[in-house]
Order: structure tokens, then sequence, then C-alpha cells
């Protein structure tokens, strides 16, 4: 047996068997330092095999989005701080790994203060995270993905869990393997209103998807910590795709996807938006003449190359006004 599937039967940490082996490897590539530089050459790989494979099924207009996706960023800077960093362009696809650290972001800064709040009015609710999947399927995925969020709403609407979960935030992942097809789940940030046993649920997941559930779990968010929990959740949401295992159809199938959504909130909080495509940056009340949090000067719009930008975040901002004269 490796290491890793060794590693991986130690510490049970999930029902969901199909998760295993990815956390062990997750927990080891963590202990493994692996510099900024080597994620951002991943990314940049993974745009560039996502745009191939677009132009293989004949979407030459994603593509071209794709390889221009956050080529560039506007930001506002006092000459020495940098606030409110914005991509110029996005493509919007599903797959692109770039579009999905900012929805990420952005939803991660929208909703943190929500549930803050929410915390503070439900004291005695218990956060927990919930995994409900699904055999794995090869049917489109576009169908599974229908499917599967009318099992889902199927659950909430049954009187016992409406009993026991007052809100939540869910993210719904799909993996693919070549063998099995397309393997859908929701991992759910949820409000527990009183105890929720797994068997139970698991009863009822069975019942509303007519016997396809195959994993499902129930855990309280460790030290209560709903930021923890929401970070958790939008990995899942906003994970850039491994599309090195799609393939054509995979792509092709993604593409029929658009305008899905693979987040949303539920119970007392349907009406905060998890996804949003309206462009945000990292501080909304800060404008072209504000005064700088940092220092107080004021502020004006810059922008810059995305090599550029990467210098500026780490710190660098002179290094890029003394090899061009100027941040763009």
């Amino acid at each position: 047996m490796s290491p890793a599937l060794a590693s991986a039967r130690e510490v049970v940490t999930s029902l969901d068997t199909a998760a295993l082996l990815y956390r062990s490897l997750k927990r080891q590539s963590k202990r493994q330092s692996v510099s900024e530089s080597s994620r951002r050459t991943t990314k940049r790989a993974t745009k560039q095999h996502l745009a191939n494979l677009l132009l293989q099924v004949g979407a030459y207009d994603v593509a071209a989005k794709v390889r221009g996706c956050c080529a560039k960023y506007g930001y506002l800077t006092c000459g020495r701080h940098v606030h409110s960093r914005v991509p110029t362009s996005r493509c919007r696809f599903i797959l692109c790994p770039d579009c999905a650290t900012e929805r990420q972001g952005r939803a991660f800064r929208r909703l943190l203060p929500v549930l803050r709040d929410y915390q503070r009015r439900h004291p005695h609710d218990t956060p927990v995270l919930i995994t409900l999947t699904v055999k794995s399927s090869n049917e489109a995925l576009f169908s599974l993905h229908k499917q599967f969020k009318h099992w889902f709403r199927k659950l909430r609407r049954s009187v016992r869990w409406k009993h026991r979960i007052r809100a939540g935030v869910c993210g719904f992942e799909v993996t693919y393997s070549p063998v099995h097809g397309w393997h859908y789940h929701v991992h759910v940030l949820a409000f527990r209103k009183v105890w929720y046993p797994q068997a139970e649920l698991a009863a009822q997941w069975q019942r509303a998807t007519g016997g396809a559930g195959v994993v499902v779990d129930i855990r309280e968010v460790a030290g209560r910590d709903v930021g923890a929990g929401l970070s958790e959740v939008l990995k899942y949401c906003f994970k850039p795709a491994d599309v090195a295992l799609y393939g054509d159809q995979g792509v092709r199938d993604f593409i029929a996807m658009k305008g899905a959504r693979f987040g949303e909130t539920i119970g007392e909080l349907v009406h905060w938006k998890l996804e949003d495509e309206t462009d945000a940056g990292e501080c909304d009340e800060l404008t072209v003449g504000s005064p700088c949090p940092d220092c107080g000067e004021p502020l004006h719009f810059e922008t810059s190359s995305r090599a550029d930008m990467e210098a500026i975040v780490g710190g660098n901002l002179h290094l890029v006004r003394n090899r061009h004269g100027t941040a763009h």
C-alpha cells in the first residue's frame, strides 16, 4: 500500500470515503514548501490546457476570453500602499482557475460579516458541516446538476430538516473519473437548532434521492468558528477544476452549464447572494480621492499587468515603479 493510502486509512476525518485520499494528500502537501511562483506557474499551465481544450471543441470565443482573463488589474493607490484590487476583465467561465479565486474571495468577504451577525442573533445555534453525496453517473452533467438540486430541495422541505436546520451556505462540487463518470456532492455550512442524528439524516437523504444517496456526514465546526466553516464550504464552491481529467466531452458538458450556480444560501440566509458577478474590490467604501487607510494620503486609480500586480501584492510596488517609471 502506498504511504498516501496508508495515511488516509489511519485517520478517518469524514464519512465521505471519496474525499479521504484527497485530504491525506492535501495534508502532505502542506508539509512541503511550495513557492508562490510554483502555484502561479501551475495556474497558468491549467489555463493554457483549458484554452487548448476549448479550441479543440470549437469554443474559440471562450478560449480567447480565458486566455485574457485577469491579464490586467486596476487598483487604488497612494503611491506606497495598494487597495481595492480588481481585474479589468474576467472570462467568467466556470472552469477558469482565476475566476474561481476571484469569486471565492468576493463571496467570503460578502458573507463572513453576515454569518458573524447571524451567530450573534442566534447564539444557541450550532454551526455544523454537512456532506451529502450520490452515486457516480455517466449521464450529462447538466441533467445530473438539475437532478441533484431537486433531491436537495426535497430534503430541505422535510419537516425534520426544517425543525433542526435554521439556515446555511451550500457549495456544490463535481469531480470526474474516466471510469465512473461524474461524482456530485454538496457541502453545507449549516446552523443547527437541535441535535440532528447522522443516521436520521442519512435515512432522509436516501428517501429524498430514491436510494441514490451514498454518503452522509454531519459534524460540528471546530471551535464554532464560522469563518473556518465558510472557508471550507467556499473552497468546494469555487475550487478550480482538474481539467486534465475532463477531455473534450467534459469541457462540452461545462459549456452547456453556462449560468449554473455551484453555491447558494438556504433557510433564513436565502436572501443573501453567494455568487455575484459584480466586480468588487477589497475595500468597497474606498474611491478615488479617499484617504489611504494606511497613511492618509489621497488615493488615485492605476492599472498594471498581472506580473506587476503579483509583485505589488508581494510588497514590491517600488520595484514595479523602478522598472517602468509607473505602475501601469
